[in-house]
This record gives structure tokens, sequence and C-alpha cells, in this order.
């Protein structure tokens, strides 16, 4: 499943914390497909460790209806990807 179709899956659930790192994700990847550019080692590590969390969150929302705070999540790829 695309960072997109399950960002906006989360988002129309009430999840919004997963889908806004979703979000983080689909964006950054559009900006570099966009560009022709390829993606440093060290961002792709921090988008899987991010895609890691996402399944977390995804794993708890089925089991308990609950999703995992992510905003700390979010803010530390932006920050990571925009090094």
């Amino acid at each position: 499943m695309s960072a997109h179709s399950l960002g906006s899956q989360n988002f129309a659930m009430g999840y919004n914390s997963t889908a806004k790192l979703c979000k983080v994700i689909e964006l950054f990847l559009a900006t570099k497909r966009n560009e022709g550019n390829p993606i440093p080692l060290g961002k792709i590590d921090a988008i899987l460790e991010s895609i890691r969390w996402v399944g977390g969150s995804v794993d708890n929302i089925d089991k308990s209806n609950q999703e995992l705070d992510l905003s700390l999540k979010s803010g530390e790829l932006k920050t990571k990807l925009a090094e």
C-alpha cells in the first residue's frame, strides 16, 4: 500500500498521528521523484524506521482501536529528511 493511500485512510478514520507520519514520508518521496534525485542511504534508513512505526500503529489500531502517538516521530523524521 502506498504512503498516500495509507495516510488518506488513516485521516478518514480519525487516526491523525499515523496519517501525518505517512504524509511526511509521501511528500519526501514525491519531491525526490519529481527532482530525479537519489535518496541518500541515511534518509532511506530514517524512512524505513518510520514505516516500522506506522506498522506498529496500524497493528495497535487493529488490536485496540487506538493509534500510537507518532507526533514526535513525524517531527523527528521531518528534521532528518531536511538535513
